[in-house]
């Protein structure tokens, strides 16, 4: 056995030498491959502090990471290998502005390890409101300062007060102990439905009657209805059909207005009414049968004559003595007429055409559109000099006389305006005026005071942005060299204020030219300034140096009509807006149409139906419709985009016509004003909510700035309040600003 071994032994070791082979040597034996070790891969993350709030993204250029409230850290889910550079941003803030993050080493290099250094840290937003130019509203009686604009006034036998607050959709009732309370309507919401409280809605409510039995009647301007509010706050319409105007005779619903905005009842209990947009006077008798009484549908003029062979400008405010006689403020006119039992019409004050503040007899006498008409204790009449802030008084003769001298001559600087003046007296003799946001009384002794609502701030002061004062402002926008410019709506000019916080008038009451009652506002690229007003239906351009001149329409002249300059014609034009190379983009407000006007003055309508107003239907030109347009913005592609109600609606420049769909946030209540910022987000107020709200194109809203339902101004921190906030705009440096009650404010966003 031992023996077996060792020759064992011996074989392997004589093999092993290369021994025991008859074949030839084997010089390159075959080495296996080499092994790859894996490549070492590392996390890109980091730490966070201080966040509360959700809506927080991140991206390293290939992915995002949606970081928590509450997180302390974060790790994005593909990992990096060495020497890669990498950069981390933030894609989106936390959601509202309560909160802003910043990030620190947050570029970089991956050497041989995990980045966890990237440091997020969030705080309270150092983001504020404050008041750029003006001042704000800070007291208030009769416990409310949350009126918007009063229209009209009345009082019934038992002293009650009641009153319109037009841009706040609600009538509005006070009791001789100073009870405020809203007797029917919802607060903030438009509408035309009847019921009872605030189950009823109503749109631009302007004018309102009280009979002797306490039914209390209202013009509905913006449904073009007249609406009957009976003793236990029921709502029912009467006489025409919301959405539709027209100038028919009729019972009920048959009949049709056009913008009607005062009423009266005489003893028997039939109704007149200033049909404005017909230029005629209505007749609604107790079975509700709507018959025209005088004037010509849709033609204006200053006849005196009967019937329909009278002319009529503007007839905005109505009054009936005991007899059946009506007495007319005949606004475009700037007269005051009477209208007998018989319908024959008489100039008894005023000149048709001149404006103006004389004292006299008849002809003598001028007004400045007169906006309220009502009779005092001793039957003489009370006359609203809506653009002069005067009351005067007219006897059934025709003698004018000034009770109330112009804010000129330190009358009532505190304002009311074209589209208020509305006026009333009580059995003391005390006459309560509709005014802004506000109801004034002038009691026999001459005192004038805020009976109910905001004692106002309003006023026209130049200077220091800190000391000038405005009366309703409205739109706003920026020139190339960071002014700004302001349509100062009842001081009836437009205002600069310069980046050194310098207030002046820039145009209006002669420097240049006069408007009425400036609205919105336009800049092109040149830095000429659009400008339409509330009472007339004009387009005015006004070139860097001050010169003004008509870009489009006929000076109070209502239509529809596109051509070129004075050959168009619009119905109350709105909100408008500029591209770059001059094209002005208007919105026709009585129409509902989106125009376009050449930087030569040609006007085409590229959106809309005339005809069938008042409806949001996407569509190509006059297939879309629109329902209630408050604000027009443009891109930086050109693209125009207009609020509608509760919607966002782009509108290519083909004319397309698509609403936008928000996918999460706060639901939208009745839209104004409209911005864009660089990155496409929509910036809106929500006037149904006094708020501001930020859409992002992916359709996520939050509220950027204000408390809904609250109507006095707050500045400092976010949210605060904005009163009732009119018009914004973003400067070219991408700040944001606001047009609010009598101030304009600066918005500090993320």
């Amino acid at each position: 056995m031992l023996r077996n071994l060792s020759i064992l032994l011996t074989a392997i070791l004589v093999s092993a030498c290369g021994g025991g082979s008859s074949g030839p040597s084997n010089s390159n034996p075959v080495t296996p491959p080499p092994v790859t070790p894996p490549t070492p891969t590392y996390t890109l993350g980091g730490s966070v502090t201080g966040l509360s709030a959700s809506g927080l993204v991140l991206s390293d250029g290939i992915e995002t990471v949606a970081v928590p409230p509450n997180a302390s850290g974060f790790t994005f889910p593909t990992q990096l290998t060495s020497s890669t550079k990498y950069s981390v941003t933030i894609v989106s803030q936390p959601t509202g502005i309560t909160q802003t993050c910043v990030l620190s080493n947050a570029t970089g290099s991956v050497g041989n390890s995990n980045i966890t250094n990237v440091a997020v840290s969030c705080a309270q937003s150092a983001n504020t409101i404050s008041v750029y130019a003006g001042s704000i509203i800070s007291a208030s009686v009769a416990g409310t300062a949350d009126l918007g604009e009063v229209t009209a006034v009345a009082i019934d036998a038992s002293g009650n007060l009641y009153f319109t607050d037009f841009y706040n959709f609600t009538i509005m009732k006070m009791t001789p102990t100073g009870v405020v309370s809203v007797l029917a309507g919802k607060y903030g919401f438009s509408g035309s439905a009847d019921g009872t409280g605030s189950a009823a809605t109503f749109q631009y409510p302007e004018g309102l009657a009280v009979a002797a039995n306490g039914n209390v009647f209202v013009t509905d301007t913006g449904n073009n209805t007249i609406r009957k509010i009976d003793t236990t706050g029921t709502v029912t319409t009467i006489a025409g059909k919301a959405g539709v105007r027209g100038t028919t005779d009729g019972t009920g619903h048959a009949a049709s207005f056009n913008e009607p905005t005062d009423i009266a009842i005489d003893t028997a209990g039939n109704l007149y009414v200033t049909d404005t947009g017909n230029n005629t006077i209505r007749k609604i008798d107790t079975a509700g049968a709507v018959t025209t009484v005088a004037g010509a549908a849709g033609v204006s003029g200053a006849i005196d004559g009967t019937g329909t062979a009278a002319r009529f400008n503007g007839p905005f405010a109505i009054a009936v003595d005991g007899t059946g006689n009506l007495y007319v403020a005949d606004s475009g006119n700037n007269t005051i007429r009477h209208i007998d039992t018989n319908g024959a019409v008489t100039t008894i004050a005023g000149q048709p055409g001149v404006a103006g503040a004389s004292d006299g007899v008849g002809a003598s006498a001028t007004f400045n559109r007169p906006g309220g008409i009502a009779f005092d204790s001793a039957g003489n009449l009370l006359v609203t000099d809506s653009v002069d802030y005067a009351i005067r008084t007219v006897t059934t003769s025709g003698v004018v006389t000034t009770v109330l001298p112009t804010s000129a001559a330190g009358g009532i600087s505190t304002g009311f305006g074209t589209g208020a003046g509305g006026i009333a007296t009580d059995k003391a003799g005390n006459i309560y005026i509709a005014g802004v946001k506000s109801i004034l009384q002038l009691a026999p002794s001459g005192t004038l005071s805020t009976y109910v609502g905001a004692v106002s701030s309003a006023g026209a002061r130049n200077g220091p942005a800190a000391t000038a004062s405005f009366s309703s402002p409205r739109g706003i926008v920026f020139d190339s060299k960071g002014n700004a410019f302001v349509a100062d709506y009842y001081n009836s000019t437009i205002r600069k204020i310069t980046p050194s916080g310098q207030v002046s008038v820039f145009a209006g009451t002669g420097a240049p030219g006069v408007f009425m009652d400036p609205y919105t506002l336009a800049i092109d690229g040149a830095d000429n300034i659009y400008v339409t007003e509330d009472v007339w239906n004009w387009i005015l351009k006004i070139t860097p140096a001050g010169v003004m001149t008509t870009l489009a329409g006929e000076d109070d002249v209502v239509g529809e009509r596109d051509g070129a300059g004075s050959a168009a014609l619009f119905e109350s034009p709105g909100p408008m807006v500029s591209d770059p190379v001059g094209n002005v983009y208007v919105v026709d407000g009585g129409a509902q149409t989106l125009r376009k006007i050449s930087p030569t003055g040609t006007v085409t309508t590229l959106a809309g139906n005339y005809s069938q107003p008042f409806h949001a239907v996407d569509g190509v030109g006059a297939a879309a419709k629109f329902g209630g347009v408050g604000g027009i913005a443009i891109d930086k592609n050109g693209t125009l985009y207009v609020t509608d109600g509760k919607l966002i609606r782009q509108v290519t420049s083909a004319g397309v016509v698509t609403s936008l769909q928000s996918t999460s946030g706060p639901a939208f209540n009745a839209l104004g004003s409209i911005a864009i910022d660089a990155n496409g987000n929509f910036f809106v107020i929500d006037n149904g909510n006094h708020t501001i709200c930020k859409m992002t194109p992916t359709g996520i809203v939050t509220t950027i700035a204000g408390t809904p339902s609250a109507t006095n101004i707050v500045v400092g921190a976010l949210p605060g309040a904005l009163g009732a906030p009119a018009y914004i705009a973003f400067d070219r440096s991408g700040a944001l600003y606001v047009t609010a009650n009598d101030a304009v404010l600066k918005i500090a966003l993320p």
